[in-house]
């Protein structure tokens, strides 16, 4: 495995790991502080809007667009992006039920 500089060279197991618990500590701060601003919307929201079935919508059209641009920004090639029946697929179908 080669670093992201393009370079052939190989990383460390040790670096590699510390750098995937970087990166998930990361993912998970960002996460909690996400659930913590969007609960607090809501709440405020909820005393603003009399409709709460608005305030939900409007919560998962934000999450949807974060989805979206993470999505697209992580994703470049468009083979990734189609739809073929694969494990993936079935995932995201059972999931769903």
């Amino acid at each position: 495995m080669g670093d992201s500089l393009g370079t052939n060279l190989p990383i460390p197991p040790l670096q590699e790991y510390l750098i995937s618990c970087g990166i998930s500590m990361y993912i998970r701060t960002l996460s909690s502080l996400n659930v913590y601003v969007l609960d607090h919307l809501q709440a405020r929201l909820a005393k603003v809007f009399p409709s709460k079935y608005l305030v939900t919508t409007l919560t998962c059209l934000l999450g949807s667009l974060q989805c979206f641009v993470v999505g697209i920004s992580l994703g470049h090639n468009r083979a990734e992006w189609r739809l073929k029946w694969d494990l993936q697929l079935l995932t995201v179908v059972y999931s769903v039920q």
